[in-house]
């Protein structure tokens, strides 16, 4: 799903974001304590912008992501 998501977001964010897909672990299950992790995918989107303004930037399409008709709700995080 993320290589055919992946030119969809390319084209709509080329101006704003650098997009790729790297590999991460998605915690499973639900409740009080879920433990388990499944190797997954992420869509990464590194924002454009100047030295300063990344995380500024990063809020932005946070909040554009949650106007749509159909929010897209996930995470949303600066890599240290």
């Amino acid at each position: 799903m993320a290589n055919r998501l992946l030119p969809v977001f390319e084209e709509k964010l080329k101006n704003r974001a650098e997009v790729s897909i790297e590999d991460c672990k998605s915690q499973i299950g639900s409740g009080a304590l879920p433990l388990d992790l499944l190797a997954s995918k992420a869509i990464v989107m590194k924002p454009i912008a100047e030295k300063g303004k990344t995380d500024a930037e990063l809020q932005k399409l946070a909040t554009d992501f949650r106007k749509l008709p159909k929010p897209a709700i996930g995470r949303f995080m600066m890599a240290v």
